[in-house]
């Protein structure tokens, strides 16, 4: 018998489409699961044709966070520092890309698996989901990125009343105060959030890319720096194979008016 891949990959329409395949354990994350996820983002960004990232659940969840009851620790104390490097660095190509990334949040996310939606650009949810941080019930700290990703999104004050609390959230509230950026209704779901996938693919590529690359980093740089990075970006998109072709494409239409 045949055991279930623990990643499923999709490619269509430029869209790269990963969803998390361990629905009986509401997608927690293991060390497989983990790899697979960096590999195949790491994929993606090396391939030309894929333009954006879609992470998803399987199942009635989006990730509960990491495997607790899996056996996933390591025993030995020798191997902390790599097995650190593996919980918590698979998340780097997600933050290295230029390519817009969503999550699509179909279910309860938990733990480490808000940790994976906030690693996105995006975040659009069901209106079934909901956000469990978890960490402060179990005597631990907030992992998978939050500590940046979560403060980024809702403000210092916000994230950590969220994790102090560590309360369910629900898509209503996660809207509400920036934690999700747009809800679809449930029955619906998967095809709207591929249907923003898809429009988003269909925009020119370097321009899109160096957008979220101006918004990732601008808000780092000082004033008169980002002002001179924006100005280089705009510089290099319009002088882009993309730019000319939409210019030849307008002078075509104004000349046939």
């Amino acid at each position: 018998m045949t055991e279930e891949p623990v990643l499923l990959i999709d490619d269509a329409e430029g869209v790269r489409t990963l969803t998390l395949n361990r629905p009986d354990r509401l997608n927690a994350l293991t060390i497989p699961l983990r790899l697979a996820v960096q590999a195949a983002v790491e994929e993606f960004d090396e391939d030309d044709d894929l333009r954006v990232l879609v992470i998803t659940g399987a199942g009635r969840g989006f990730c509960a966070g990491s495997d607790l009851g899996g056996g996933q620790e390591p025993a030995e104390p020798q191997r902390l520092r790599d097995h650190a490097r593996l919980r918590f660095g698979w998340h780097l190509p997600l933050d290295r890309t230029d390519k817009p990334t969503i999550a699509a949040v179909n279910g309860v996310a938990a733990g480490g698996g808000i940790g994976l939606a906030a690693s996105c650009d995006i975040i659009v949810a069901s209106s079934e989901a909901s956000f469990a941080p978890a960490f402060i019930k179990i005597a631990l700290t907030a992992d998978n990125g939050l500590a940046q990703t979560l403060v980024r999104r809702v403000g210092y004050g916000r994230a950590l009343k969220f994790l102090l609390e560590g309360q369910h959230l629900s898509v209503e509230d996660a809207l509400r105060i920036g934690l999700v950026d747009e809800v679809f209704e449930a029955g619906t779901f998967a095809e709207q959030a591929q249907a923003l996938a898809r429009e988003i693919a269909a925009q020119p590529p370097l321009a899109a890319q160096l957008t979220k690359r101006l918004l990732k980093d601008g808000p780092t740089l000082p004033r008169h720096v980002e002002l001179a990075y924006e100005e280089l970006m705009y510089r290099f998109a319009s002088v882009s194979p993309e730019a000319e072709a939409v210019r030849a494409a307008r002078a075509e239409q104004a000349k046939n008016r």
